[in-house]
């Protein structure tokens, strides 16, 4: 790993990032025991202290090593081959190796300087063959019935832990297509079955890069763990750069408590290939349950899209956590902005309770209320990096560009609840399609997603039940619920956002449609709030606004909004 810049920061590398400065001004090298566990592995190396005056990051070692070591010491789960990524001094491949994880280890750094010290701490080791040749004899004997699943797997850790399991070491440039060669040649032909990193996205150029060779080197079926210590890159920048190479973040593959250590500083990111639901025989494991084609066509031609049966058993299962989350007093009173002659006011909306868990294209870490939540609902902690993922990616191929999910909610809607009339983002947020996925059971009364058509049409008023999933325009399609009158009403939302837009602009048509249903849309905000003064300010502000763009229409506008009242007064 290259230097970054030229001038001393202060000594503390858990909280800076290295800024590269002469070897002259270093302390002296000092050998180190770092225990994890009941292990103790010896290093020599800089001081930690050294950490932001050194050229090379590998020189020393770093927090999130020591506690990507630690978690490899605590879930004790062999596979078949591990290389690491950025291995410093040697600390997480060491303690690979002294647990037996694998008969194939390799560290990996970038730099030359590292690399030295890397191979000293690795040092000569036997080689593997012995090893190789035991496991297999043991896994014949599983497969013949000599031996039970667990006592395979007791054999084959002992055997594992017992013998010297060599760490080969490897120069790797991230990004460097030869250098991926190389090392997946003289190791894995067919890629490692666990990629490690630890405190390797100290800096926004390296993400990408890493995630790259991370994917370049993962064998199928394999998984990628990264300690990400947070520094200069936020967690959503690593999450997106991963899940560009089509890496995302694996379903029940680590507890939150494993994921998160030491408070919200550094967190265990576990990134797998998702399934290819396109060519996957096993229909189970697809959890969209329609025709994503033509649901995109109707995306983009009405502006929304509703699917009755829209998962295969996903919506039972977000069901029985949301309403968990409910129970739990995890959902929080869902806030809503008014604009009145004195300013802007937030208040709650009438018996709406929701939480934010994804946000940015990444899942929300650091709140004690959504990590609670994450432990109590493993399909919802995913569904961001899981089926939302896949349903976007579906839509992409038939939209025409990258739709990446931005935002998930989940919700509960209690008796008088809804929200009044709106529009849910402008274009610049690039914010453009929002899917939500309704949870209800047949008893619920009231509650229905009224949608507001950009054509000028009757207003389409959708069930909330079980299963139902609706996709709109988050830019240009009008909305708002009604409200509810018996049971209650959970769902998840969630939200795409691309680069680009991708629906047809209906910005002229959005001033008509709300001039159009002005009255409803009045009556929606008396709905969702306690009635005072300060909501009647508000819909007076609305209503001379509403005087003032009618009076400004052209003779086109004005003729197509009053064809648009006379048919809606023929429907009514």
């Amino acid at each position: 790993m290259t230097a970054l810049a030229s001038s001393r920061a202060p000594l503390d590398n858990d909280d800076v990032e290295p800024l590269g400065l002469s070897l002259l001004e270093l302390e002296e090298e000092e050998t180190t025991d770092h225990v994890i566990g009941d292990l103790t592995i010896t290093l020599r190396g800089y001081p930690r202290s050294s950490g932001q005056t050194l050229q090379c990051t590998g020189e020393t070692t770093w927090r999130g090593g020591d506690l990507l070591a630690r978690h490899l010491w605590r879930r004790r789960a062999t596979t078949a081959s591990v290389v690491e990524l950025g291995s410093g001094l040697g600390l997480v491949s060491l303690a690979a190796r002294r647990l037996g994880i694998a008969p194939v280890i390799v560290a990996t750094d970038g730099d030359e300087r590292a690399l030295e010290k890397l191979r000293r701490n690795c040092g000569s080791v036997a080689t593997a063959g012995a090893v190789i040749d035991a496991s297999a004899h043991l896994r014949a004997r599983f497969v013949d019935g000599t031996l039970s699943e667990q006592e395979f797997k007791d054999k084959k850790h002992d055997l594992l832990r017992q013998h010297d399991i060599p760490v080969h070491v490897e120069q790797l440039r991230w990004g460097d297509e030869y250098d991926v060669c190389r090392v997946l040649g003289r190791h894995a032909n067919n890629g490692f079955s666990l990629v490690l990193g630890a405190d390797v996205a100290y800096t926004a150029a390296a993400v990408a890069p890493l995630a790259r060779t991370c994917r370049a080197l993962l064998a199928p079926g394999g998984e990628v763990i990264i300690a990400y210590t947070r520094r200069h890159v936020d967690a959503d920048a690593v999450l997106e750069a991963f899940a560009d190479e089509g890496l995302v973040m694996r379903r029940d593959a680590l507890s939150d408590d494993e994921r998160e250590d030491s408070g919200d500083r550094v967190w265990y990111f576990s990134l797998v290939e998702p399934p290819s639901f396109e060519s996957s025989e096993d229909e189970e494991e697809e959890p969209w349950a329609f025709d994503v084609d033509q649901a995109a066509e109707s995306l983009a031609s009405d502006g929304y899209a509703v699917v009755e049966n829209a998962t295969r058993g996903l919506a039972r299962t977000l069901r029985r956590e949301v309403l968990g989350l409910a129970e739990s007093s995890l959902l929080k009173a869902s806030p809503n902005a008014l604009r009145t002659s004195t300013g802007r006011e937030v208040r709650a909306k009438t018996n709406v309770e929701e939480l934010q868990i994804h946000i940015r294209g990444a899942p929300i870490l650091d709140d004690a209320a959504v990590v609670a939540a994450r432990n109590l609902c493993p399909a919802l902690r995913d569904f961001g990096s899981s089926e939302a993922r896949v349903l976007g990616s579906k839509l992409s191929s038939k939209l025409g560009a990258s739709l990446k999910v931005d935002e998930v909610k989940a919700a509960v809607h209690g008796a008088g609840g809804c929200f009044p009339a709106h529009l849910d983002t402008t274009d610049a947020t690039g914010r453009c399609v929002t899917g939500i996925l309704y949870l209800a059971s047949e008893d619920v009364a009231g509650g229905e997603l009224r949608i507001y058509p950009s054509s000028g049409g009757t207003p389409i008023d959708v069930a909330p039940s079980l299963d139902t999933l609706v996709l709109f325009s988050s830019t240009t399609t009008l909305h708002r619920t009604l409200p509810m009158k018996s049971g209650l009403r959970p769902l998840v939302s969630f939200w795409f956002s691309s680069t680009k837009p991708l629906l047809a602009d209906r910005t002229a048509s959005n001033k008509l449609v709300k001039l159009l249903h002005a009255e409803d849309y009045a009556r929606s905000f008396r709905d969702a709030f306690a009635v005072d003064g300060a909501v009647e300010d508000a819909l007076a502000l609305d209503a001379a606004a509403n005087a003032a763009a009618e009076a400004a229409l052209t003779d086109d506008e004005r003729a197509t909004l009053e064809v648009w009242r006379r048919r809606l007064a023929a429907a009514a």
